[in-house]
């Protein structure tokens, strides 16, 4: 099991520091290990690439590529079906770093003890390998964010927005986000983006609404182009940018934008084109949209 560890911290490693594409590769040997209990490793590899794709998705899916399914999905959805005795690994590794630093009384996390706190919160929010203890996930999130990390920043402001694990704090949640977002945090960027879009913690913006959501975009976001569009779509109809933003999310594997790009291409928002709305209408079916399946199964019908 020492091995396996050594392994698991390795690809922790290698994405705290911001090495994306050697990450990958040890994940995806990883992947492809023998191990007994078999699969140990695979929680850890679904997991971390699973928090690459939102930095860098071309890490993941390759340089200049698209993916019709959205890999952050299809990640969580494999770790969360993984063996009790894997998904209890990979929650165990994260767990012994965070004890190590809270040990060792260092006042600033390493970035790799950052990580592996922000991830163990997540454990615990989803939950995968530990018991749901959404207060625990709030509470190793806020131990990130104090400290600067702007993933855990983020993490926290989703709780404080929504009020999960915590009391409800609109405007300490937008602080959070705006915090991360200009540390460059895409996920962050485009939250903030929503924030100042509907009035979170805010006065409703559209002009820095829109900024942060192109930015986000820029930065990789899969969510920010389609929020982009929905932006659009109700401010500036008749925006060519439109039909574009929404491609790009629908390319990286988002449903909710491919079944936005289906409905533009139905009702003739720039071109109408009834096969190719139908043929991003089944790549939102595939990954599971229950409107996408009925709206096949309700054309299927009629024909």
């Amino acid at each position: 099991m020492a091995d396996l560890e050594t392994v698991t911290l390795e690809a922790l490693g290698l994405a705290a520091e911001g090495k994306y594409d050697a990450a990958c590769t040890v994940c995806r040997s990883m992947l492809l290990t023998p191990t007994k209990p078999e699969g140990v490793l695979h929680v850890a590899a679904f997991l971390i690439l699973r928090f690459v794709y939102q930095i860098d998705p071309d890490a993941v899916i390759g340089r200049g590529k698209s993916t019709a399914v959205d890999p952050k999905e299809a990640y969580y959805k494999k770790a969360a079906s993984a063996s009790v005795e894997s998904r209890r690994f990979f929650a165990g590794v994260l767990s012994r770093v965070w004890k190590r630093h809270k040990l060792a009384g260092d006042r600033h996390h390493t970035e790799l003890s950052a990580l592996c706190t922000y991830m163990l919160g997540c454990m615990y929010f989803w939950p995968i390998g530990v018991a749901k203890d959404v207060k625990k996930a709030v509470m190793l999130y806020r131990t990130g964010a104090d400290d600067g990390y702007s993933w855990s920043q983020f993490g926290l402001g989703w709780c404080l927005e929504h009020g999960l694990g915590t009391t409800a704090n609109a405007a300490e949640a937008f602080e959070l986000y705006n915090m991360a977002a200009r540390k460059g945090n895409s996920v962050a960027q485009d939250n903030l983006g929503w924030c100042y879009e509907h009035g979170i913690g805010c006065q409703a913006d559209v002009e820095q609404a829109t900024r942060w959501y192109k930015t986000a975009a820029d930065y990789g976001s899969q969510s920010a182009h389609a929020h982009l569009a929905d932006l659009l779509i109700t401010h500036n109809p008749r925006s060519l940018e439109v039909v574009a933003s929404l491609r790009k999310s629908a390319m990286m594997g988002w449903p909710y934008a491919q079944l936005r790009l289906y409905a533009c291409y139905k009702d003739g928002y720039t071109t109408k084109d009834s096969r190719e709305a139908l043929r991003w209408c089944r790549l939102a079916a595939f990954q599971g949209s229950a409107l996408a399946m009925d709206i096949i199964r309700k054309a299927t019908a009629s024909s």
